[in-house]
């Protein structure tokens, strides 16, 4: 068990361990991730009525959460 803990421990510390797309996601608040599906979804829609739909969703979503700065700053082009 201890060599178990031991050889974790090394792989973790020496930067042996492969993170996955998993591991990185975790670090993504969820209210980040909510807002970027939300542009994601403005972003492919087809008619102007859709896209005003999930333009005024996310930033309704944003002023709740007080991320207006970061949709503007980051998610609207």
């Amino acid at each position: 068990m201890k060599k178990t803990l031991d050889k974790i421990k090394d792989l973790l510390y020496n930067n042996r361990y492969m993170r996955t797309t998993e591991d990185i996601k975790v670090y993504i608040p969820i209210e980040v991730r909510r807002l970027n599906a939300l542009a994601s979804a403005c972003k492919k829609a087809q008619s102007d009525d859709f896209k005003a739909l999930w333009y005024h969703k996310m930033m309704d979503l944003a002023k709740e959460y007080k991320l207006v700065k970061y949709v503007t700053d980051k998610l609207i082009h």
